[in-house]
């Protein structure tokens, strides 16, 4: 079995999430694609409660039968490392082959996270490919990666949007019309009225 991973604080999760999952799910002939937020990553501090973040994620994914919600970082306590769940999971589902889901940006930075070597380990990666980065650089990166930790490493075809979760915070935070107007192509409706409905992010 395939099984896709794509973490994050989904703080809240958008459409750009749903996209990358898409994309992976679609071009490595995943079986499925795990959504996986994060509970207390190294560099957040600050994260809105857990069990807000589910419910978002669950509203998004309703409709993706090849997408599913895993808690698995949320149950453990202290640091979360990627490298250690990622251990974690193939000692528990040894049958299971894991991609690592990441954005282009973090192709660049993981030999900076913990224990990268046992991320390359556990895991294919999947980056998906940024418009501003130029292929023969990811390319590069990616032939780098592969030789120095013998790293399986998929650059993705995507077409992502221009959309973060921080930008996400901003427009709603806002409370200016237009800016509530442009949430409508960026996160899912039923998303945006659980936000609504519950005053997050205000």
């Amino acid at each position: 079995m395939k099984v896709g991973i794509l973490g994050g604080s989904f703080n809240p999760i958008h459409n750009g999430h749903i996209r990358m999952a898409g994309t992976a799910y679609e071009e490595l002939d995943l079986d499925k694609v795990l959504i996986m937020p994060t509970g207390n990553p190294p560099h957040k501090s600050e994260l809105l409660d857990s069990v807000h973040r589910c419910n978002m994620i669950n509203l998004a994914i309703k409709d993706y039968d090849y997408l599913e919600l895993s808690d698995i970082e949320l149950q453990r306590k202290g640091t979360i490392y990627t490298a250690d769940t990622l251990k974690i999971l193939c000692q528990e589902n040894p049958d299971i082959k894991y991609t690592f889901i990441l954005g282009a940006d973090s192709l660049f930075s993981i030999e900076s996270w913990y224990k990268p070597e046992q991320i390359f380990k556990h895991a294919r990666i999947a980056a998906c490919q940024r418009d501003d980065l130029i292929v023969e650089k990811m390319n590069r990166q990616k032939k780098y990666l592969q030789k120095k930790y013998n790293a399986v490493i998929y650059i993705l075809n995507f077409e992502g949007i221009n959309v973060s979760s921080n930008m996400i915070r901003g427009l709603i935070g806002s409370k200016q019309k237009k800016a509530v107007d442009r949430l409508d192509n960026l996160i899912n409706a039923d998303v945006l009225e659980y936000i609504q409905k519950e005053g997050l992010y205000i």
